[in-house]
Formats: structure tokens, C-alpha cells, sequence
């Protein structure tokens, strides 16, 4: 284990001092256009993963459509997918990590974060830590832009500081997400639950559940617990970790808690109570609103007292791109209210960055329909369970990009086995290992 653990400190950062040449290289004044076109007009490339979403199909068809008419810089978008073949992905990830670093290559990228409650390990990110590569200079300064842009200032500054480095915005953070508690009001009161309860930390809502609830369930311990507990665990900067061993084993132990006692909560009083997930949208709310129910979710707060949040999905532009308005153009008709309405909750696991449609997002997220919605043809019910959505993500704190060392850290814990077979001590050794790898490098 140690061994591959050098192995990997020693590729991140070889892989980190060339991107960091690199982007020194892409600050100078020599720009290179991808050469591609499309139907005889020069198109800017834009490279992202085969698991691409409905909202980036629709945008690209939306944009090569009808974007001249919005925009003096329009230039239509040619979209490359990474391979799904394995050995065709190694030599796709090779092929494009060089070019970049010879600042050639694709004009615009686009990131989306693999879900850590996968079953299945994800295949190998394009930049295995985007947050090292966008402290390395090979992507543009966008700041110029997004000052005057008001698709860029109805979005969640929060979230949008996530995509900034020392000031410098060279990423755009599209989608986030963050966990929280679920339950319905019948619940809530068959257990004796206030909602006060389920505004405290994880500690006080662990005793409370366990508090109330009689017997012990046998509910599957999730991994992605993990990474909501904790705000950015990584100073980059200063090379270090911000939690302790000790904090990470505290918060395992609280977790097998929660696990236990709302399977017990919810055996005893018949109706839905889950503990924090990372799905993004509580998949019962669309049955517990036709059975009379009322949805609730409740903010679950991490270790600083705040809710902590993850960018699903980001874009950056190549350092020494030759059309860089152009692609600024494009990435700000993705903020667009009319293109972020395409992130559905139900179907994207995130929520738009636009605060301009989040409430729309917030009732599709439960279940309601976007003609229900805009008719005014919505329930008491719907009412609550949708604003409880929206003030479960509240107060925001950290906002930060996973890596895939974060995949495998959340999955350091054995997902599915009963909760009182986890040995903390020693899951929480390994992960705090694995932070410590990946902040030196």
C-alpha cells in the first residue's frame, strides 16, 4: 500500500510540475486556434467525458443553431468525447495531456465529477485532481469577462468561487450539489422529532435519532457520508491536511449512528426516514407526496457548522486559446436561465448555478412537473417539500471540486456492511493517508 502510494505522489507530481510549465508557456502572447471547422467556419473544440449530459447535448445544438443571432463572437462548437475502451481512454487521456502542455489541443473543456456513491470504480479522470490543474496556469484567466457578465452574476458566488485561484475565475463551475437529511412530516412526528433536531450537527443528530428511536435497524452504511462531513480537508497551498485522524474516526462513528437509528426510526413508525445522502434529490418524495405525505429536508451540517457543497460539473478554456471571446461567449450562454433550466435534479443528481431557475429546479427535484409549476397548479405539500430543498442547502460554507482520490477515499468504507462491523480507527488511518498523498503531491 505504501509503495503505490509513492507511485502516486511521485506521478502527481511530475504530472503537476509539467502542467505548472506548461501553463507558464499558455500565459505568453503566441494563441493556437484548434483548426477544426464546421461547415466551413472555424469551430472551437470542446473536450469532455463520454458521459455526457442531456443539458451539454442540448446546449451545443442550441448554440451551433442559433448562437450567431446572440452573440458577435459567435463561433459554432465541434464536442469530443473521451473513449469509453480503456486502453483507447489511456491513449486519449496521454494524447491530450500532452497537447495541452504544448498548449495545442482542444479549445475548451468540460469536467464532470464522478459520483462517489458508484458501485463500479470510475474510469480515470481527464485531470485525476482539477484542483492542482487549475493552480497550474494552463487555463485561461476569465476574470476580464465575468466581471460584466450578468448570466455570471446570477449564479451562486459560493459555488462560482470554487472555479477561482488567487482571484483569477479560470473555471466555471455549472452544477453543485450537497447532502442533506430527508424525512416526512409524519415521520418527524411519530418519532418524536422536532424539527430543531435535525438543525444540529451530525453528533446531536445522531443522539437525537437514537434518542427516539426504539430497537436498532440495519441500514447500509454509505461512504459518501465522508465528504459532506468535511469542508476542503486539502490546503493546496501549503501542502497539508486540515483534519485530524481523530475527526475522520469521530465522524464514522456518528455515521454508523445515524445509519442505525433512522433504519430503527423508520421500522417503528412505518414511513420514510433517511439519513444524509449525496443523491441530490430524495427519490421518495414523488411516492410520499401521492400517498398525502409532506416531504421535509433538513440542512446537514458539517464540521464547521455550515453545509458543505461539491461542483458537479465545470468548464475552463485553454490558456493560449486564439478565440477566447468567442469561447467566453459560449461558456456564458451555458450560465444562460434558458440553458440552466436543462439541469434537472431528477436526472442530472445536481442543481443549476443560476439562482434565476433553482426554485423550478427545486420542485422538479421533488417530482413536480414544469407546467404544474408555471400554471400555479401546486400543493401545500409540494410547496413545503420544495422550499425545504432549497433552505437545505443553507448556510453554504465550503464549495470544492472532487478528485478521484476522493472517489477512492469515500470508498475506503465498506459500503453496504452492517454498520457495527466498521472498524473507524483504522478506515479513518487510511483515509487521512490517502489526504496526506494527495496533498504533497
Amino acid at each position: 500500500m505504501k509503495k503505490n502510494r509513492n507511485l502516486l505522489k511521485t506521478w502527481a507530481a511530475l504530472t503537476a510540475a509539467a502542467l505548472f510549465a506548461a501553463g507558464l508557456s499558455a500565459c505568453g502572447e503566441d494563441t493556437v486556434s484548434s483548426g477544426t471547422t464546421i461547415g466551413g467556419k472555424e469551430a472551437l473544440v470542446l473536450q469532455t467525458d463520454s458521459d455526457l449530459s442531456l443539458f451539454l447535448y442540448n446546449a451545443v445544438d442550441a448554440w451551433n443553431q442559433g448562437g450567431a443571432s446572440l452573440s458577435d463572437d459567435f463561433m459554432p462548437v465541434e464536442v469530443e468525447k473521451l473513449p469509453t475502451d480503456s486502453e483507447e481512454r489511456a491513449a486519449a487521456l496521454q494524447q491530450t495531456r500532452t497537447e495541452l502542455m504544448a498548449g495545442d489541443g482542444a479549445d475548451l473543456f468540460l469536467f464532470t465529477m464522478p459520483s462517489p456513491m458508484g458501485s463500479e470504480e470510475p474510469a480515470e479522470s481527464l485531470f485525476p485532481d482539477p484542483n492542482q490543474t487549475l493552480r497550474s496556469g494552463v487555463f485561461a484567466d476569465l476574470s476580464d469577462y465575468t466581471k460584466d457578465d450578468p448570466a455570471f452574476a446570477a449564479c451562486v458566488p459560493e459555488v462560482m468561487a470554487a472555479g477561482a485561484v488567487d482571484g483569477r475565475q479560470v473555471a466555471l463551475p455549472l452544477s453543485y450539489s450537497w447532502a442533506f437529511y430527508y424525512a416526512t412530516q409524519e415521520n418527524l412526528d411519530l418519532c418524536g422529532i422536532a424539527d430543531a433536531d435535525l438543525s444540529q450537527g451530525p453528533a446531536e443528530v445522531a443522539e437525537t435519532l437514537e434518542g427516539n428511536a426504539k430497537g436498532v435497524g440495519n441500514a447500509p452504511f454509505f461512504p459518501s457520508y465522508i465528504l459532506p462531513a468535511l469542508p476542503q480537508p486539502v490546503d493546496y497551498d501549503a501542502g497539508s491536511v486540515l483534519v485530524t485522524e481523530d475527526e475522520i474516526a469521530s465522524l464514522l462513528h456518528t455515521f454508523r449512528s445515524l445509519a442505525v437509528a433512522s433504519s430503527a426510526a423508520t421500522e417503528e413508525s412505518g414511513t420514510t426516514m433517511t439519513t444524509p445522502f449525496l443523491t441530490y434529490t430524495p427519490a421518495n418524495a414523488q411516492s410520499d407526496l401521492a400517498e398525502g405525505q409532506t416531504p421535509r429536508c433538513f440542512p446537514y451540517l458539517s464540521t464547521d457548522g455550515t453545509v458543505s457543497a461539491v461542483v458537479n460539473t465545470f468548464a475552463a478554456v485553454r490558456g493560449n486559446c486564439a478565440h477566447l471571446e468567442s469561447a467566453y461567449a459560449f461558456l456564458s450562454f451555458l450560465l444562460s436561465d434558458e440553458r440552466q433550466k436543462d439541469i434537472n435534479p431528477s436526472m442530472e443528481w445536481a442543481i443549476p448555478v443560476d439562482t434565476n431557475v433553482q426554485e423550478a429546479a427545486a420542485y422538479a427535484a421533488i417530482g413536480v412537473q414544469a407546467w404544474d409549476v408555471e400554471s400555479g397548479n401546486v400543493t401545500d405539500a409540494e410547496k413545503t417539500a420544495a422550499q425545504s430543498y432549497l433552505d437545505s442547502g443553507k448556510p453554504l460554507g465550503s464549495v470544492r471540486i472532487l478528485t478521484d482520490a476522493d472517489w477512492q477515499i469515500a470508498n475506503m468504507v465498506p459500503p453496504y456492511g452492517p454498520p457495527d462491523e466498521i472498524d473507524a480507527e483504522e478506515t479513518a488511518a487510511n483515509i487521512y493517508a490517502a489526504l496526506e498523498a494527495n496533498a504533497s503531491a
